[in-house]
């Protein structure tokens, strides 16, 4: 996904801070990720699992400093973050009820706007499966229209298409020679998809 991301001609005429968004996102979306043989098919449950190890890995790294009770907080919201999957007997999926309360947890730590650069990449690998964006790869459990104003903005949706298009990008890098797949197509699809997204949040 970086190799494709920092590939992108649209990604190099972002402003650097975007860029730096866009890269410490794409190097931490799936950074708690299981596969075979741990379990067989996808891991539903990663997009929250790695958004919160993120914000634990900002706190090692001094970008912030959270205390014993706020990482504490930040498990406890994450304890309730998971279910079993009715369609796949033995996995979880993620629970879309915790949206609420991981969005109060950083305006705590973060303020209200939902422009920071932290925030932004911790709710991009938080709902980078979340969004129907591509109808390849609809999301597991989609989140419900309520949330989108709460937690989409123009500027984050602008940033949400490259993680979508990449992502889905290299995962179809990583498979056989598709001669059918085309760059320009998914690209239009995924832009389609945030003008759309954008749209419902005006409505709402």
């Amino acid at each position: 996904m970086l190799f494709s991301l920092v590939n992108d001609e649209e990604f190099k005429n972002l402003s650097q801070v975007d860029q730096n968004i866009l890269l410490w996102a794409t190097l931490l979306h799936d950074i708690c990720k299981i596969g075979e043989p741990t379990i067989k098919g996808k891991d539903h449950c990663h997009p929250f699992k790695s958004g919160y190890e993120t914000l634990k890995i900002l706190n090692q790294l001094n970008f912030i400093n959270l205390t014993e009770h706020q990482l504490q907080e930040w498990e406890f919201i994450f304890s309730q973050g998971y279910h079993p999957c009715k369609e796949e007997k033995g996995k979880f999926i993620h629970n879309n009820q915790i949206v609420i309360q991981v969005k109060q947890f950083l305006d705590q730590i973060y303020g209200n706007s939902l422009i920071n650069p932290q925030k932004e990449v911790i709710l991009l690998i938080f709902l980078h499966q979340s969004l129907s964006l591509i109808k390849e790869y609809p999301p597991k459990t989609p989140l419900e229209d309520n949330y989108y104003k709460l937690l989409l903005s123009d500027r984050f949706l602008d940033l949400f298409y490259f993680i979508a298009v990449h992502d889905s990008r290299s995962y179809k890098m990583c498979k056989p020679l598709n001669l059918t797949f085309k760059f320009s197509n998914l690209q239009k699809e995924v832009k389609s998809s945030v003008q759309a997204l954008k749209e419902l949040i005006k409505e709402k």
